[in-house]
């Protein structure tokens, strides 16, 4: 069961690995008529998109009889967590739950010293930001511990885009040298960010204790 599924990209790859019991709900509208006409188009079965209220969810997941429980990039952007994770805790049915998160890492760094350029982290849309030690309190709250995690983050790819962005209007400005070249780099420079777990994302299959 995908909560905040969007347009349907995670339930059309379960789709294409042969998942049968897949269903993903969305509280946007738009979104979910986008999402049908692709997978009316790719010929897939476009109810397995449904629209549906925060409310309407809760419910669902509190009757549900599927195993696991995906919310990407989803529970930042709730003002309230604890209402839904209340109801996947009382739900012995769930016993696994997969999300992705944004973490309080280095991007954060590099959004302060770039204000004129869109912060995808620290913008309005995120009403919290999450730590390797809050996630273990978050699984302690909620009775579930880790499976397996992927810690995988954009951040030396925002610095690059950061600088360019900001000089753009001087190609030869001396921070757009410095920025080329670390180009070449970037996997492994993020790289040994994601290593120290000091990614900006961290993708976390939970499994109920």
């Amino acid at each position: 069961l995908d909560i905040g599924a969007g347009s349907g990209y995670f339930v059309s790859s379960l789709l294409d690995k042969n998942f049968i019991n897949v269903q993903g709900l969305e509280v946007s509208k738009n979104q979910i008529n986008f999402g049908k006409s692709i997978f009316k188009a790719t010929k897939k079965d476009h109810k397995k998109l449904q629209q549906a209220s925060f409310d309407e969810i809760i419910n669902k997941v509190e009757k549900t009889d599927f195993n696991c429980v995906s919310m990407i990039g989803v529970l930042e952007h709730m003002i309230d967590m604890s209402t839904i994770m209340n109801t996947i805790k009382k739900n012995n049915k769930i016993k696994f739950l997969y999300i992705l998160v944004p973490m309080s890492s280095f991007i954060c760094i590099v959004e302060n010293l770039f204000p004129k350029v869109f912060n995808r982290h620290l913008g309005g849309g995120h009403t919290h930001l999450f730590s390797e030690r809050s996630l273990k309190l978050f699984m302690s709250k909620y009775n579930f511990v880790e499976h397996s995690s992927w810690w995988f983050g954009t951040d030396i790819h925002d610095l690059y885009r950061s600088i360019i962005l900001e000089n753009n209007k001087n190609k030869f400005h001396p921070l757009n040298n410095i920025a080329y070249l670390i180009k070449d780099a970037i996997d492994n420079l993020q790289f040994q960010l994601d290593k120290k777990k000091l990614s900006s994302e961290v993708h976390m299959l939970l499994k109920r204790k």
